[in-house]
């Protein structure tokens, strides 16, 4: 349908700013990035789910974005100038940086005028993210995130950390030696998948579809 439309007006029917990201999973022992391009209006709460996607997790915990500026302050690190929560229940922690709902702010409010961001997802876990906004689109055409490149495949959920994520990819490199299906089961339950950017470009597309 969206094809015959824009045949009919002779241009695109979607037309918004976007940026391309550089996403990558803060991991001592393995290279886990995700390039994607993102248009600028939607949600920060889209924008989650969009990372869930790409790095394959299930949104089963918590989640928050810091956003920074490019000042330096506290041992070498930059400045946090906003911290956007999933759940209200965030605001009883308490902090000294400004704390807001991300369901309704758009990425344009704070991007690109920043440039470098902090996703956290399952404060048990916690794994940490960091985005650097790589260049600006003026007229993206596509109404739903894009996944330009990546590499490594990231944790399942509830593997309890970086150290038992390196057992378990001992245990899943002996399975794929000894050919036990049991383990390859369990690993698969708890969505453990090896990195594939055709599958997650249908995933980004279908959930924009569907939301």
């Amino acid at each position: 349908m969206f094809k015959d439309l824009q045949e009919f007006w002779g241009k695109p029917i979607f037309g918004s700013k976007a940026v391309k990201v550089k996403a990558k999973l803060e991991l001592e022992r393995h290279n886990v990035w995700r390039e994607l391009i993102i248009p600028l209006n939607m949600t920060f709460r889209e924008f989650h789910k969009a990372l869930q996607i790409v790095f394959g997790w299930r949104d089963y915990h918590l989640h928050e974005f810091y956003i920074y500026s490019d000042e330096v302050y506290k041992n070498r690190d930059y400045k946090p100038v906003v911290r956007l929560v999933g759940n209200e229940e965030a605001f009883d922690v308490p902090t000294e940086i400004e704390t807001k709902l991300e369901r309704d702010i758009v990425l344009s409010e704070y991007i690109p005028y920043y440039r470098k961001l902090k996703y956290i997802y399952d404060f048990g876990d916690n794994w940490q993210i960091y985005i650097d906004i790589e260049d600006v689109t003026e007229n993206y055409e596509l109404n739903h995130p894009v996944c330009l490149d990546g590499e490594g495949d990231a944790p399942p959920e509830d593997i309890d950390g970086e150290t038992a994520y390196e057992n378990f990819l001992k245990a899943v490199e002996n399975v794929k030696a000894s050919q036990n299906f049991m383990v390859r089961i369990i690993a698969a339950a708890r969505g453990y998948r090896e990195f594939d950017i055709a599958i997650v470009n249908n995933e980004l597309k279908w959930y924009c579809v569907q939301s």
